[in-house]
């Protein structure tokens, strides 16, 4: 969480969802999976992960689920009403939830400290400089 913020808000497109954050974010990252891709409908998705008791939630979602190269479950939630993707959660990060940067109504004080599924970085794309890069998503821990 940026420095002078006790807590970020954000929501989705048409207002039926909101988001409201009170904790820090445990770490911040660009996504290159397919799965991003094709939820995102560009080349990457910008992720903050919080501990899931930190984050409220309020309004209807609904959740799409798969199993993701790492072999975890993992679900992602949008909006039903207006199709934005909100939020995530994955098996292999239990209590904690991943909210979409762009989610937040500012999310300016945020810079991806990884980029993951670097392998699958489109050559249209690009991952953030300076930024560590991994192949696929590094070992929980």
């Amino acid at each position: 969480m940026p420095e002078d913020a006790s807590r970020l808000t954000g929501g989705c497109l048409c207002g039926a969802v909101s988001i409201e954050i009170t904790g820090p974010a445990h770490v911040t990252a660009n996504c290159h999976c397919l799965s991003c891709q094709k939820l995102s409908g560009t080349g990457h998705a910008f992720h903050l992960m919080f501990a899931e008791d930190t984050v409220a939630i309020n309004g209807e979602t609904k959740g799409y689920s798969w199993t993701a190269d790492s072999g975890n479950e993992v679900t992602t939630h949008f909006c039903p009403n207006c199709g934005a993707p909100l939020f995530g959660r994955s098996s292999g990060y239990p209590g904690s939830i991943t909210v979409r940067a762009a989610a937040l109504d500012d999310s300016s004080g945020f810079s991806p400290q990884v980029s993951v599924y670097a392998k699958r970085l489109q050559n249209w794309d690009a991952t953030a400089e300076g930024t560590p890069a991994f192949p696929e998503m590094p070992p929980a821990g």
